[in-house]
């Protein structure tokens, strides 16, 4: 079983939700780095690539 931070589940969730880093950011209160961390700290624990990120 993994320890996964609940925070890192609410990030990826608002960030599907979102589409984008930017709103998600907005939404949760904190930069678009720490949303960027948060999802590949979430990646790397779970093993696979969450989002495909293009420009």
């Amino acid at each position: 079983m993994y320890d996964i931070s609940i925070n890192l589940y609410k990030t990826f969730c608002v960030v599907a939700q979102s589409k984008n880093y930017v709103d998600a950011s907005n939404k949760l209160h904190i930069s678009t780095t720490a949303i960027s961390k948060n999802i590949r700290q979430l990646e790397s624990l779970l093993g696979t690539t969450l989002f495909y990120r293009e420009k």
